[in-house]
């Protein structure tokens, strides 16, 4: 797996960077967890601050385009993902929305006692 980086942007106003790669593989693509060591061994980052954030496969090509967000902590990293990406990361599928499911018919519940 060869990974090149083709765009490498400083976000100050999220203390973060994004940074644009594509990788050349031979077989299948590579799992997101293996892209995040890789990366991170190619750009000298801490694998707790890194989040992969979109990889792309495209069908009959042996290239696969990504997004990463790199930041300068752990709880940077917190502050600024979302849940969802999060969830993602950590191999969680599910848990954020299944939360804000079971709170919605209990407001229902409230609003129909009101009445």
């Amino acid at each position: 797996m060869e990974i090149n980086v083709t765009s490498n942007k400083e976000n100050k106003l999220l203390n973060r960077k994004e940074i644009d790669f594509y990788i050349i593989q031979d077989g299948s693509t590579p799992s997101k967890k293996e892209i995040k060591t890789e990366l991170c061994k190619k750009l000298n980052l801490d694998p707790e601050s890194v989040m992969i954030v979109r990889v792309d496969q495209t069908t009959g090509l042996r290239q696969v385009h990504g997004m990463a967000h790199a930041y300068s902590s752990k709880e940077q990293v917190e502050k600024f993902e979302p849940d969802y990406l999060m969830n993602r990361m950590k191999g969680i599928k599910g848990k954020a929305p299944a939360a804000k499911k079971a709170a919605a018919p209990a407001k229902k519940a409230e609003g129909a006692e009101k009445k």
